[in-house]
């Protein structure tokens, strides 16, 4: 399946998920008029872990600042493609403290997380389920035609949801309930992580590293810059950005492209998948894949 898969364990590299969800939900999706020309230098200090035991292969997370809770997708057992049922949703406190280790239990391989009102949205192998926070429950599985890897989630303002489809190399949009292939192209490299701001949609690339936005009107698209080594989650900050490589490699990215390492856990052979950012907190909550749980960092001088 795709070269990718060839190589030891790359099935379980294009990990991702949504970092963004509706203006009504979430305090890390405004837009912020910026000057990326004075944005200041970043660090990261450790703020805390979750447990090892709770969260098997902890894929994304999502902030859900209306409940103050904290949505984890883990796959389970690998390969993260794999139809087993072993994959679920769990819900932490903003401190790392495990609530519901299988709130949401049943599902392959969910990565990437999104929300809309009360509707939580996560990707499923060739899926987006749909799932009423409120209940817990399961409202509806959308099947994707000639999905491959569905990836990353992330939600507009208006209730749209667009998610990536790794290996088919497409963006897919969901909206009023209805599934279209809104953008396809076989040489973007794996698109992973998406980042929905205002009439733009922010793209990172796994395959190539490679980051993009689109003009959600009319669809075009331009690079911003390349040098994300396996990209895999986005998220805003002052200034600009913040990038996750799934490899272990977290950068600030400024809105004209230029890219600073911040955080370099490859060393330690310690993933960094789907990111979110709490701007209230100047949290940034990174889920380790392998190792199995999720790390939160002090974003400093912001």
């Amino acid at each position: 399946m795709k070269k990718l898969l060839l190589m030891a364990s790359l099935g379980a590299l294009l990990s991702c998920k949504n970092n963004t969800e509706s203006s009504s939900t979430t305090d890390s999706t405004k837009v912020v008029a910026t000057d990326s020309s004075v944005a200041k230098p970043l660090t990261l200090a450790p703020l805390w872990e979750t447990d090892t035991v709770s969260l098997i292969t902890p894929e994304a997370v999502l902030f859900d600042s209306l409940r103050n809770v904290v949505y984890v997708s883990c796959i389970g057992g690998v390969p993260p493609e794999k139809h087993d049922g072993d994959g679920y949703i769990a819900k932490i406190t903003t401190d790392g403290k495990i609530t519901e280790a299988k709130w949401i239990k049943g599902l392959d391989a969910p990565k990437g997380l999104g929300l809309v009102g009360n509707k939580l949205y996560v990707t499923d192998i060739d899926k987006i389920v749909e799932i009423d926070v409120s209940t817990g429950k399961i409202l509806k599985k959308y099947t994707i035609a000639g999905a491959i890897f569905m990836n990353d989630i992330t939600t507009t303002a208006n209730g749209d949801v667009f998610a990536s489809d790794s290996y088919a190399n497409k963006i897919i949009k969901l909206s009023n309930g209805k599934v279209e292939e809104w953008y396809k192209n076989d040489s973007l490299g794996n698109p992973n992580g998406l980042l929905a701001l205002g009439e733009t949609l922010f793209m990172v690339t796994f395959g190539k590293g490679e980051f993009f936005k689109f003009n959600l009107a009319d669809k075009t698209l331009t690079k911003i810059a390349p040098g994300i080594a396996e990209g895999d989650g986005i998220v805003q900050i002052d200034g600009g950005f913040i990038t996750s490589g799934w490899g272990g490699i977290i950068n600030s990215v400024t809105e004209d492209g230029k890219i600073t390492e911040i955080l370099n856990t490859k060393i330690n052979k310690v993933n960094s998948a789907d990111i979110w950012y709490i701007k209230s907190s100047k949290t940034l909550l990174v889920p380790t894949f392998f190792k199995n749980k999720v790390v939160a960092y002090t974003l400093n001088n912001q």
